[in-house]
């Protein structure tokens, strides 16, 4: 599969907290995790994904029940 041909998912946005992380946590992802981003999209780690920072962190990462149990996260990166 090649994950760089997978679309966005549409989604609603959610309500759900994001846990959004930061580019070192990005680099130490697998490809092909799910990541979920500020503005209800969906994607895949290793599709081509903008890497911008605000206070730095990316615009997207983990809902609570995906989070990596291994990945230690600050409280100020919920959104």
């Amino acid at each position: 599969m090649n994950i760089n041909s997978i679309p966005f998912d549409q989604s609603e946005p959610t309500n759900e907290t994001i846990w959004l992380i930061t580019p070192q946590q990005f680099e130490s992802l697998e490809d092909g995790t799910v990541l979920h981003t500020i503005t209800g999209k969906v994607l895949l780690k290793g599709a081509q994904i903008a890497r911008e920072t605000r206070h730095g962190f990316l615009p997207f990462g983990f809902l609570d029940e995906d989070k990596p149990r291994d990945m230690q996260f600050d409280e100020g990166s919920e959104w």
